[in-house]
């Protein structure tokens, strides 16, 4: 008779552990769900801002988006806008400077605090005698350094 109510036990045991393995089983299946579903969308806000970042500004934040956040999707357009308006301004700023320096007969050097040129106008690179654009990144003690001299 003890043998066959530790036998008994031993299959309530067994049940119980099967029952909460399945119960765990189970719980992690809808946790793991709800989770996808819950970063679902910044899978999208992931993707968007790539884009954005890699300067393609006319990407829509509304794909997948704008039924679930349509106050993100707006956010995010309208971001886009500011950035690309940005850029176009720094574009057309830069245009502007390049034009100008390249209009110039006075020679403009632009330096970094390394002393390595960023810009050289066309007057610049006659006067150091280097073909245009072989001086930016170099050192300007390098372009004006004088071999001639070293040979005296």
């Amino acid at each position: 008779m003890l043998l066959a109510g530790s036998a008994a036990f031993g299959n309530i045991v067994l049940a119980v552990t099967i029952a909460t393995l399945v119960t765990l089983a189970a719980g992690a299946m809808l946790l793991y769900r709800f989770a996808r579903r819950l970063a679902e969308p910044f899978e999208g806000v992931r993707e968007i801002t790539s884009r954005y970042a890699e300067g393609d500004f006319d990407a829509s934040p509304y794909l997948g988006l704008n039924f679930r956040h349509p106050e993100l999707s707006s956010a995010l357009s309208s971001m886009a806008e500011r950035l690309k308006d940005k850029m176009e301004v720094l574009a057309r700023q830069r245009n502007e400077q390049k034009a100008i320096l390249a209009g110039m007969v006075e020679a403009v050097i632009v330096l970094n605090a390394s002393l390595e040129v960023i810009e050289a106008n066309p007057a610049a690179t006659r006067m150091m005698d280097v073909p245009a654009g072989a001086a930016k990144g170099r050192s300007l003690i390098d372009l004006v350094r004088n071999p001639e001299l070293h040979t005296l």
